[in-house]
């Protein structure tokens, strides 16, 4: 299933050769044109960005280990149950649809789930959303390779907008799917949304590329007379305004979709953080923009280094750096050292 994705004009056919051309030494061998049109396009066939965005993409798969990670990576409970999303049914042309009703406990997520377990939960959703198109493709035979979401904003509230990390982390996220997923989504669809939504919208607008604005649709009070007109009504659940079921006569599809709800608070790390023996622990103070380093020599090869940390109060960015030399650690320079763990911000006071 290669060859092009629409109609390009004899400009672009020579950019997409050129780009092609430019990145071999990345290339993988299921790259298509279809592919490499996908980066072209999120960077309005900029061949010099778009070169850049692949480049970038390729280091950050190999960080997060995108290839394996559903087989590796194990969904954390508290966001398999509470973070809301679910791919059921199709539309008319076979695309396959994602559903949100954002009932999400931002403030319960941020204390239950690292950073880290988030983002690569997120790219857990992504990588079966492309698993996905595969299957799709084959079915159809012919390719799909694009996402219709229906977001039910119902319960966005002034307590989402207001909460800072829990903002921050949303951004992140968008940031991540523009970043490494583009040209994914067909159409977001929004349904429901309230007042404050204007409010919202304007925070995330500014992370939110041109070619992902123009694919958001807004509907009113007729939105599922909206959706029927491009998904079937037994492709919908009840809950929605169509006719699907779940297995047992579930009007939420429940077992295909999560709705979120509040998060207990047995999921909090806090209550880790407070069980921690400080006694036990090394204290140092970092101050704002300083650094505090750490040195541990490893004498055995192919060893496990494990490590835990918490702050007392804010965030702090952590990463491991391998030294070979016997350079002392006050005497060290971040030039004089190979990043081995890319430096992270972690919310770790919380």
């Amino acid at each position: 299933m290669s060859g092009y994705v629409g109609d390009l004009d004899e400009y672009q056919e020579s950019i997409l050769e050129e780009f092609k051309q430019k990145v071999q030494d990345i290339a993988r061998p299921h790259w298509d044109n279809n592919f490499y049109l996908r980066w072209l396009r999120a960077r309005d066939f900029d061949e010099k960005r778009s070169e850049v965005m692949l480049r970038n993409d390729v280091v950050w798969r190999r960080q997060f280990g995108t290839e394996k990670i559903l087989e590796e990576f194990k969904v954390p409970e508290v966001i398999e149950k509470y973070v809301p999303n679910g791919l059921f049914g199709e539309d008319k042309q076979g695309y396959p649809i994602m559903y949100y009703y954002f009932d999400l406990d931002l403030k319960g997520l941020v204390h239950s789930a690292s950073k880290t377990d988030v983002l690569k939960s997120m790219i857990v959703t992504m990588e079966k959303v492309y698993r996905t198109f595969s299957e799709q493709s084959k079915k159809h035979q012919r390719r799909i390779d694009g996402l219709i979401v229906v977001f039910d904003l119902e319960n966005l509230a002034m307590k989402h907008i207001t909460y800072k990390a829990g903002v921050e982390l949303c951004i992140e996220i968008i940031q991540m799917f523009e970043d490494h997923y583009p040209e994914t989504l067909k159409t977001l669809n929004i349904v429901n949304a309230p007042k404050i939504f204007p409010v919202a919208y304007a925070i995330m607008k500014p992370f939110l590329t041109q070619h992902t604005k123009d694919k958001i649709r807004m509907h009113g009070g007729d939105w599922q007379q909206n959706l029927l007109r491009e998904i079937d009504i037994d492709e919908i659940p009840v809950f929605f305004g169509g006719q699907a079921r779940g297995p047992d006569g579930d009007p939420k599809c429940s077992h295909a979709l999560c709705y979120g709800g509040e998060i207990p608070q047995h999921y909090y790390q806090q209550k880790r953080k407070e069980a921690i023996d400080k006694t036990k622990m090394d204290m140092a103070v970092v101050n704002k923009r300083g650094y505090h380093m750490v040195e541990y020599f490893v004498q055995q090869p192919s060893s496990l280094i494990r490590w835990e940390f918490i702050t007392e109060d804010n965030d702090i960015i952590f990463g491991i750096y391998m030294k070979k030399d016997g350079t002392p650690v006050e005497k060290l320079k971040m030039s004089d050292l190979t990043n081995s763990k890319p430096p992270q911000r972690c919310n770790c006071h919380l």
